[in-house]
């Protein structure tokens, strides 16, 4: 149990986002991860806009503390004075070296959430948010699917071909797969249109050959044709699975490596990845295009 406990509740808040470098989390997200470089230091920036609290003071200090999970003292504390009028902002500095990967959680002294939102957790009444920070995958090794093949599942005892049933997307490794690892594979149509995102999550490291299923449970009807699946570690792209469906209970799938050099590579790093990205569920191929000739332009 974290040992600050004590005080009443000054501000509640519906929203906040940490921020490190580029990448930006909110509350409203499922997963909270942040991809760094323990060898590098970096700043953890706490915002709260101001559109998303209320204070009853309009000049208010406020702290936040830094919690590993499973520890009962906070890493690191940061206090700032919160304006009714404006946004909230608070910097928590990491050093290189001096943290480890997996778990945290910050606890606002005196925060509580407003009524109805359910957005944090909370301990003795002060608001929580748990995230966790995972190795840059731009940093690590990437192990290569050996063989790779997509199952049809089927819940009843008719099957029905060129429906939205749920597939699994099967891969088996012949290396070692590192600790704190998220793998995500993003599926696609032949149009460029995004069928599913899928993740699959290893805190602890897996032996070699090991395998790896993704449910693909788009909510979308599987067409017989041509489809494109990338397969990303830690936010890194780095395969390319391709398969031709049509209908049939196990396809083969094809797997190669994905350069960074190609557009499926920048397509999954650069606008997938985005959080305000919002464009792979509908985009068309003449779009696909002049995005495609925009990233060709910038290439030179």
């Amino acid at each position: 149990m974290p040992s600050v406990v004590e005080g009443e509740t000054a501000v509640t808040l519906s929203r906040l986002s940490l921020t490190i470098g580029s990448q930006c989390i909110t509350s409203q997200v499922d997963e909270p991860w942040l991809f760094v470089d323990r060898s590098q230091a970096f700043s953890l920036w706490l915002t709260i806009a101001n559109s998303d609290f209320f204070c009853g003071d309009d000049d208010l200090e406020l702290t936040f503390y830094l919690y590993r999970e499973g520890q009962s003292e906070p890493l690191a504390e940061a206090s700032a004075r919160m304006y009714e009028f404006d946004d909230f902002v608070l910097d928590l500095p990491f050093k290189a070296g001096t943290f480890s990967y997996g778990n945290y959680f910050l606890l606002g002294k005196g925060v509580g959430e407003m009524n109805g939102e359910h957005a944090f957790e909370s301990i003795n009444g002060h608001l929580c948010f748990p995230f966790a920070l995972l190795p840059d995958g731009s940093k690590m090794h990437h192990p290569m699917p050996v063989s790779a093949e997509l199952v049809r599942t089927v819940s009843g005892k008719e099957e029905i071909l060129f429906s939205s049933a749920t597939h699994e997307l099967r891969l088996r490794f012949s290396e070692r797969t590192e600790g704190h690892s998220r793998f995500t594979i993003h599926c696609y149509t032949s149009g460029w249109k995004l069928m599913t995102s899928v993740d699959c999550f290893f805190a602890s490291p897996r032996r070699a050959d090991s395998r790896m299923t993704f449910r693909l449970n788009a909510g979308r009807i599987w067409f017989q044709g041509d489809y494109t699946a990338v397969l990303s570690h830690n936010m890194e792209p780095y395969a390319l699975l391709t398969f031709h469906y049509d209908g049939r209970k196990v396809t083969s799938v094809s797997c190669r490596p994905l350069l960074p050099q190609e557009d499926a590579w920048w397509i999954v790093k650069h606008l997938e990845q985005e959080p305000d990205n919002k464009w792979g569920i509908s985009v068309s191929s003449v779009v696909f295009r002049v995005l495609c000739c925009g990233w060709c332009l910038f290439r030179g």
